[in-house]
């Protein structure tokens, strides 16, 4: 299961892209349940719910600061080379 998690985080990183999605691997019995029909519990259906929820608002979370992060880099490369060529241009 941690080795589930720990390549999932990898390829919402993009460190190693996956296709699959996150949720039907942090459950993997759970779509044999759904596709069995075998009945759940109530509560244990709502932790599972709780769960995916969960790891949906992380993936977003993560995409979001990823963008930021994207985003300052970019800012901070063009300050760089702002900087660059104004002292290229006073020599």
């Amino acid at each position: 299961m941690l080795n589930l998690l720990d390549h999932d985080l990898l390829s919402v990183l993009q460190i190693a892209p996956d296709r699959r999605h996150l949720r039907q691997r942090v459950c993997p019995i759970r779509p044999c349940w759904s596709r069995s029909g075998a009945g759940l519990p109530g509560d244990f259906a709502r932790a599972l719910n709780q769960v995916d929820s969960f790891a949906g608002q992380l993936v977003t979370q993560v995409r979001q600061l990823k963008d930021k992060l994207k985003a300052s880099f970019a800012r901070r490369r063009s300050a760089r080379r702002a900087a660059a060529l104004a002292l290229s241009a006073r020599d």
